[in-house]
């Protein structure tokens, strides 16, 4: 009987010490934050250490952490683009927030740089420039930077903080094909891991 006890009393400290482990801790999270309005309004935020040591039956994520902020390129390209999803319990849910960058040099990952968002005739006079775009996925509606003028002395401002890229974009106006349509990407903070993307210093 003794020895029942002991083991009762051992798996219950055991139980215990485990409830009030912490969640497991990630360095440098990936996450972003963007208010908008104009046709829509409101905000998205995705902060990938909010999510981790969540059980799969509690997270309202359907794919890994790292996936909703994301860059696709190839090393030493000069091109880049970094794509941010909502959380899968968003009310839009399937909307997408695009950063294309075009650099005059390679690895754009690694600098700290301003590039602007010019019109699109005016693409080929920057050497270096940012379209960024908004893709309304219920509506399938394609909101982009180079359709105005306006946009020309907006910028995208990139920097490196160890292995973290970092990027901020503030009062971009967003249109349609038509110009019938339009987005304000009031601001957009970021933090993403290239090397999470085979993108390497």
């Amino acid at each position: 009987m003794k020895k029942i006890f002991s083991l009762f009393v051992v798996c219950s400290v055991f139980i215990a010490c485990d409830k009030d482990e912490p969640n497991p801790t990630i360095n440098d999270p990936e996450k972003f934050e963007a208010v908008f309005s104009g046709d829509l309004k409101g905000e998205m935020v995705y902060d990938e250490s909010k999510y981790v040591g969540l059980s799969s039956a509690n997270s309202p994520l359907t794919d890994d952490f790292d996936a909703y902020v994301a860059i696709t390129g190839v090393q030493m390209d000069p091109l880049i683009t970094i794509n941010f999803y909502p959380p899968d319990d968003h009310p839009r849910s399937s909307d997408v927030i695009s950063i294309t960058i075009k650099s005059k040099d390679s690895k754009p990952w690694t600098l700290d740089k301003e590039y602007r968002t010019p019109y699109i005739n005016q693409l080929l006079n920057y050497p270096d420039h940012a379209i960024v775009s908004y893709w309304n996925g219920e509506e399938r509606v394609d909101y982009i930077s180079f359709y105005t003028f306006e946009n020309t002395n907006t910028s995208v401002k990139v920097w490196r903080e160890g292995g973290l890229l970092k990027g901020e974009v503030k009062a971009l106006k967003l249109y349609n094909f038509n110009g019938n349509r339009r987005l304000n990407l009031e601001r957009l903070v970021f933090q993403v891991r290239p090397e999470d993307d085979d993108l390497k210093d």
